[in-house]
């Protein structure tokens, strides 16, 4: 495994927040105009972006490499979290910027949370399961001396199946699935045309609609990747007292 690796992982986190939180309040400025909304989230969202992006590449200077695994673990996941802060405000757009009654509002939020809680819960479900299937604590975790050792590249697959050609949502899926991430430029474009017959409110739809099963993917697989590299990890390190490590060799 080469050095600085770590360092490395700072900096793809930092950039990764300087550039997707802006990104994304500008994207967003038109709705938020439109609707007579304050802007003051939209501000504070990219203030945090650039202060966090700041704050992660000034820290990869300063910070010596490692081979911890929790420490990488929990770069990966910022990471992540700042490269889904769009696909995520497109998500919540329709729920949180429509002006339905508090009521209908509220109703909206709370389907849209159980619904999350429920995905992410059924990728977790099912993973536990291919983990404890394959062997893989066992076959991927070995103690060696003072530390215990996480090879890399792993040689036990955690992969899902594939999705079934044979369901109607797999065959949506794999008919349609492609083409989500390319029309969701199309919104805006597509809000001014129909603008004059309250075309926003159906934009902000369509982001969601579109945005919805991206971000639930991406926190699907977040989910899976804290439970296996931070909790299982940590439950490791807390049983055998010894740092797990990446194997070096890689």
């Amino acid at each position: 495994m080469n050095g600085g690796t770590n360092r490395r992982l700072l900096i793809v986190t930092g950039l990764s927040w300087l550039i997707f939180a802006p990104v994304t309040s500008l994207l967003m400025w038109p709705f938020f105009d439109q609707l007579n909304l304050s802007i003051s989230p939209l501000l504070g969202l990219s203030l945090f972006g650039v202060c966090f992006g700041l704050g992660s590449i000034l820290l990869s200077l300063l910070t010596p490499d490692t081979y911890r695994v929790l420490i990488r673990a929990c770069l990966a996941g910022f990471t992540a979290l700042g490269l889904s802060t769009t696909f995520l405000s497109m998500s919540l757009a329709y729920f949180v910027m429509v002006p339905y009654p508090p009521m209908t509002v509220w109703l909206l939020r709370g389907l849209l949370l159980l619904s999350f809680i429920w995905w992410c819960a059924r990728e977790l479900h099912s993973y536990q399961k291919r983990i404890i299937k394959s062997h893989y604590i066992e076959r991927e975790f070995s103690t060696q001396g003072d530390s215990i050792i996480l090879r890399r590249p792993s040689k036990t697959s955690l992969d899902s199946p594939p999705v079934s050609d044979s369901t109607f949502f797999g065959k949506l899926y794999k008919r349609f699935g492609a083409y989500l991430i390319m029309l969701i430029p199309l919104a805006y474009p597509i809000q001014r045309v129909f603008s004059d017959t309250g075309g926003v409110y159906a934009t902000l739809l369509l982001l969601t609609l579109l945005s919805t099963p991206l971000i639930f993917h991406i926190f699907g697989r977040l989910t899976c990747g804290a439970y296996l590299y931070v909790y299982k990890v940590w439950q490791l390190e807390r049983k055998y007292g010894k740092p797990v490590m990446l194997s070096p060799d890689n």
